[in-house]
């Protein structure tokens, strides 16, 4: 299960207001965290590792 953790502290926040529009958006929202908590994918590895650091420093 993935979910939004939020913590409103300010007493003018009106809660069912905030609860509402999250409900209304709820497939929008799904949607992008869907993409946000996605697994990385190993493409998006630049191929590069420590030892490579090595180079790229002048002596």
């Amino acid at each position: 299960p993935k979910g939004v953790l939020t913590l409103i502290s300010d007493p003018d926040i009106n809660i069912g207001l905030i609860r509402l529009i999250l409900k209304r958006s709820g497939d929008e929202l799904k949607e992008i965290l869907d993409d946000f908590l996605a697994e990385s994918p190993e493409l998006m590895d630049s191929g590069l590792d420590l030892s490579d650091l090595d180079q790229l420093t002048p002596d």
